[in-house]
């Protein structure tokens, strides 16, 4: 509720898009001059009541979209023409300088990029957004996902052109099926020539390659994410609407099929599959938008590419760096490793969730149980991520506050914060919103964002896949579903005891076990309860429902058998969509599932327990049975699951503190 009501507070800066407060990075370039102006300016706005404002920053189109660079700082009455500000117009045009503009160029920092800490940084807070938009309850994706510049459409676009991403030889394409590590000889000989190229070059080709994978993975994965929550047709599919603004790009809402509409059955189209018209779009540029999850380069099959040719070029780089014996070893390789790893955990994290929103029953055992191993991969990526250096610093200061305000970095490091503040901006889509309330976004500390991420992980092994494989009675699928929603969110990393003089909340550590399951496993479970006319697509409902009668209150098999109009068959048939919606109970928030069976199941059973009734009295006079000694077999059944859905509702409002 205290969430809901923050819809209230009108007076916040984020409520108004004409009213964004100036905030100066730190880094601005050492020049007495400068120095001097830069402070007196400082002054006179400390002294001033008025608050120097500017406009939201306009979503970028393009890398070259936005504003040159300059060293001013903008006030009330700024001139162009400032003494200082004649020494900084001789600099060479790659020199990194404050934005004194909402709208700075990404242009610059393309051209600059290198294998560094301030690229894992950059890679790091594209994962805090994405986390934000999934584990936030389903914030908007414009004010989550679409904070960072680099992952709206336009610019993805732009550095695929720059990249001349090819697409057409997809002969080394492991869909999946191929462990990550046999990409090695991926690259094609146009690109692998460029190996022989001068180390600056190559060093900037491969942080491009680094930056593009990351960024269209980040994308790819919130519209798998996306997809899934909105076909599972559950009550958090408005919260994940994206904003569509700003072009005609069309999102596929029918999933990935075969042209003649017939389901996936290999690995390969499940994974690797993309659409007939792709490869056209993607040669005639597509419609630029700013926020659509880019579908001018769309399609898995383009994603796995861009992630095996990036994976590629990091190895190849980190071998000939080894082979040469450079001198700075000791910073490049934890650098390569923390790159490479998040490259991977986003490729095993999208495969894990593209195989189970694709699943058939021919396939659904096989696939489901490499889609055990894709989490448990992702997991243990997330571990080894935790444990790199370069991501152990930035956890101890942080990179983005809770309101999505960056946090001011090491003040020795001028272009990271440069690189930071030109590639974040929690206010960039504002005007679009307008002065609707919104809900505020949440965004994590690194360390939190890698426990969050591992967690959700681990649900797709024991909250979707354990299910799946093991759910062979409605019994215990209905236990274990009972249990998932229960329980916390369980079997991902351990938590690690906090150091002496600490506590766990400044580890990054949750003190609380979280209960329940996050939305996208929900979803996941809903998508794959009933497929195929078949419970997870494996199990005929009315043989697994007459089963579960057998088992619990000795129904005879003449009961279920009779075809009678009230008979078995009939019976069983009648009772396969209220006990469905029992299981899809389960599946639902612990509030929404409360409310859900007061409002639809009890009422339904209620009118069970009439019909079955029925049932028993067509029963005994079939077979000339005494109504004294025949036990009513199938209103005892409808009685045992309206006293389980009872007690279930009880105790979630005690739980609840209803």
């Amino acid at each position: 509720l205290q969430d809901a009501m923050t819809a209230l507070e009108l007076g916040d800066k984020r409520m108004d898009g004409c009213e964004i407060p100036l905030i100066v990075p730190d880094g601005l370039p050492s020049d007495d001059q400068d120095n001097g102006a830069s402070s007196k300016k400082k002054q006179s706005l400390d002294s001033s009541s008025q608050v120097v404002t500017f406009p939201p920053r306009i979503a970028p189109t393009s890398l070259s979209d936005g504003t040159p660079l300059s060293t001013s700082s903008p006030t009330i009455n700024s001139t162009s023409s400032h003494p200082s500000h004649s020494s900084k117009n001789n600099l060479p045009a790659s020199t990194l300088l404050l934005p004194t503009s909402p709208c700075p160029s990404l242009l610059p920092h393309w051209n600059n990029l290198r294998l560094s800490p301030s690229l894992v940084s950059l890679l790091t807070l594209q994962l805090t957004a994405l986390e934000a938009y999934i584990n936030n309850g389903g914030s908007n994706a414009a004010e989550t996902l679409y904070c960072m510049m680099w992952c709206h459409d336009g610019v993805l676009m732009d550095m695929s052109d720059r990249l001349s991403v090819n697409i057409t030889d997809s002969s080394n394409v492991s869909a999946g099926v191929t462990k990550i590590e046999e990409n090695a000889n991926f690259l094609p000989p146009q690109q692998k020539d460029e190996l022989n190229d001068d180390d600056d070059e190559l060093a900037l080709n491969v942080a491009r390659w680094t930056l593009f994978a990351s960024s269209l993975g980040v994308v790819r994965i919130a519209e798998a994410v996306r997809w899934v929550v909105v076909n599972a047709d559950f009550y958090e599919e408005e919260d994940f609407g994206v904003a569509m603004h700003g072009g005609k790009g069309i999102i596929d809402q029918q999933g990935e099929k075969n042209k003649d509409g017939a389901p996936l059955t290999t690995i390969g189209e499940t994974v690797g599959m993309t659409d007939s018209n792709n490869e056209e779009r993607t040669k005639k540029g597509g419609h630029p938008s700013s926020m659509r999850f880019c579908p001018a380069l769309e399609g898995s099959h383009y994603m796995e590419i861009v992630w095996d040719t990036a994976l590629s070029y990091l190895r190849l780089y980190r071998s000939s760096c080894i082979a040469k014996g450079s001198s700075d070893m000791d910073k490049l390789i934890p650098t390569i490793d923390a790159l490479e790893t998040i490259l991977r955990l986003q490729q095993s994290f999208f495969q894990a969730i593209k195989i189970l929103s694709n699943l058939n029953d021919d396939t659904v055992c096989d696939f489901t149980k490499i889609a055990v191993k894709r989490s448990q991969e992702t997991v243990s990526l997330l571990e080894k991520l935790r444990d790199n250096d370069i991501v152990a610093e930035l956890s101890t200061g942080g990179l983005v506050g809770l309101d999505g305000r960056l946090l001011p970095t090491m003040r020795d490091q001028p272009q990271l914060n440069l690189l930071l503040s030109a590639s974040f901006d929690p206010f960039v889509n504002r005007h679009l919103l307008g002065n609707a309330p919104v809900r505020k976004a949440c965004f994590r500390r690194p360390l939190d964002v890698l426990t969050s991420l591992s967690q959700l992980a681990a649900e797709l092994d024991w909250g979707v896949c354990d299910p799946i494989l093991y759910g062979n009675t409605f019994g215990r699928i209905t236990r274990m579903l009972e249990t998932n929603s229960l329980r916390g969110c369980g079997g991902a990393i351990p938590l690690r005891k906090p150091k002496k003089g600490s506590s766990a909340k400044e580890e990054g550590l949750e003190t609380e076990t979280p209960v329940g399951m996050n939305i996208l496993s929900r979803s996941l479970v809903i998508l794959n309860l009933y497929f195929d006319n078949k419970l997870f697509g494996q199990f005929e409902f009315s043989d697994i429902i007459g089963q579960h009668m057998r088992q619990q209150c000795a129904v005879p098999e003449l009961l279920l058998e009779s075809s009678s109009p009230d008979g078995g068959i009939s019976w069983l048939t009648r009772l396969a969509k209220p006990m469905y919606d029992t299981l899809k109970a389960l599946c639902l928030n612990r509030h929404r599932e409360r409310g859900f069976t007061e409002s639809i199941l009890l009422p339904a059973f209620q009118v069970l327990q009439y019909e079955a009734a029925t049932v028993d009295e067509t029963f005994r006079e079939e077979h000339g049975l005494d109504p004294k000694t025949t036990p009513s077999y199938a209103t005892n059944y409808v009685i045992l699951n309206t006293i389980r859905l009872m007690e279930r509702h009880v105790g979630l409002g005690i739980e609840l503190g209803l």
